[in-house]
This record gives C-alpha cells, structure tokens and sequence, in this order.
C-alpha cells in the first residue's frame, strides 16, 4: 500500500512539473521600424521594480521611468507597465529587468500601458547598433515625460527630409537629379532612412514627403489602436501542441494510477 501512494505520488509531482512547466517564447526577429509603426507608444526608459502576479505564472507588472519618448502623445515620468512577461495568444515575451534601460513598445489599457506584441530592445550609450537605428528612424519625436524637467533623449531622426532621401535614393538610382523627382513623383512605394528600404507609400509631386508619411503614418496608428486596444481575442491563435501535450501526460498518468490500485 505504502508502495502505491509512493507512485501515486510521483505521479502527481510530474503532472504539477508538466503542467508549471515556463511557456516558450518565440526569438522576435520583428525589424525595429515595424515595431515602432505598429506600436501607438515608444518609449525609452529604464525598470525600477518588477512585479510577478501572484496568480499567473510567467506574468509581471513594472514601473518604468520614461527618459524619452519616440512616438505617442506625452505620458509621466513614471508609469506603470501591466500583462508583461508570458500571455497566452501572443507570440513574443517581455523581460524587463529591473535597473536596465529598454526602448519598449506600448499601447494604453485602462489607466495604465501593457506591452505589444513584441520584445523590448535593450538599450545603452555604449550600443552604436541601437543609436544608428534610432539615427536611421524616420518621424520619431523627441519629447520629454510631462513631468521631467531633463532632456535624457538620443538623437534620433526627428523627420526625413527631402535632401536627406535626395541624397540615399539619388545614389541608388544614378544619381539624376531629374531621376530622383520622376522617382518621388511616380507613386514609387518607399520610406527610405539611411541605406534602407521600408515602408510603402505614394508620393506625389504637389506634397513633401514629411506630409505625406505623416499622413500614412496617422491613418495606419487609428488602424492599430481600433484593433489592438482590450482585444486580447483578435490576436493570434495560442499554440495548442503545448496543450495537447500536457493532457496527454495527465491521461496517461490517471490510466496508471488507476492501474496501481487496482492491483
């Protein structure tokens, strides 16, 4: 008898390490301009303290102090951070350390932020990575928190002008000044910072490039604030391998449990 609670035991303690087992998290490969056109707030700023849930695993809430911020209306100095870490039905996690300084990519919920779908980027003055693709960001803003009297931004590419895209496109397509304004004129789909391609737009010859970015730019941010605020069903399907795993586990450790004391 003392035999079989023993197993009956193990049993059970497999089925709670299968079932508590950490979810795994997708390697976010997202390009950063994705992440920032998808995103209604970027900020920059650092974890002071990181919270875990006491009812969800793998879940935690923060309270981060906004140094920058990159896109979205101005928000405090201090605010709080809720659903980071693991949520089920979403493809990436967030770590958010506390004491490290992140870029972090947000969207309102309530009265407080929660994470998009994406990983944060880790960032410090030391990373010429990180600075060259702020530096390479079109129509990022440059503001302070509302209450923060320092100016703690980066630099970063306020806007992309016309002479700045005059000179990167004119040099992939031979350098004809003529070129580049049949180029801007042609409904030709390209946001270019740097030396790379991104997003798809018209320009026409009668509207500077800024406005019409910007313009593209509004529409596509009212896109993902219709879709992506308290819509936590419309984001994509959880994985289920996970799940039928682990019921398969359970099954099998009932039949031989059952099988136990029936002997």
């Amino acid at each position: 008898m003392l035999t079989n609670y023993i197993i009956l035991f193990g049993l059970l303690l497999l089925i709670l390490m299968v079932s508590c087992r950490p979810p795994e998290c997708q390697v976010d490969n997202v390009d950063f301009l994705t992440k920032v056109r998808d995103s209604p707030i970027v900020l920059l700023g650092e974890t002071m303290t990181k919270n875990m849930f006491p009812n969800a695993m793998n879940q935690f809430n923060v309270t981060f102090q906004v140094s920058c911020i990159f896109k979205g209306k101005p928000t405090n100095h201090t605010i709080s951070i809720s659903q980071a870490g693991f949520t089920s039905g979403r493809n990436y996690c967030q770590d958010l350390a506390a004491g490290t300084t992140y870029i972090v990519f947000l969207e309102e919920w309530h009265d407080v932020y929660r994470p998009m779908d994406f990983q944060e980027i880790e960032y410090s003055n030391n990373n010429n990575s990180t600075l060259e693709l702020l530096d390479k960001t079109c129509n990022l803003t440059h503001l302070k928190a509302k209450d923060y009297a320092i100016d703690e931004c980066p630099p970063v590419s306020t806007a992309c002008y016309e002479s700045k895209m005059d000179t990167i496109i004119s040099s992939k397509h031979g350098g004809d000044d003529a070129h580049f304004r049949d180029y801007l004129t042609s409904s030709h789909p390209a946001i270019i910072s740097g030396d790379m391609h991104y997003e798809q737009l018209n320009v026409s010859s009668n509207i500077h490039p800024i406005d019409s970015v910007q313009d593209e730019s509004d529409a596509t941010l009212n896109q993902q604030r219709g879709k992506s605020q308290f819509s936590d069903e419309h984001q994509h399907p959880p994985n289920h391998v996970s799940s039928t795993y682990q019921s398969f586990i359970v099954l099998i450790s009932f039949i031989v449990a059952c099988v136990v004391f029936v002997q």
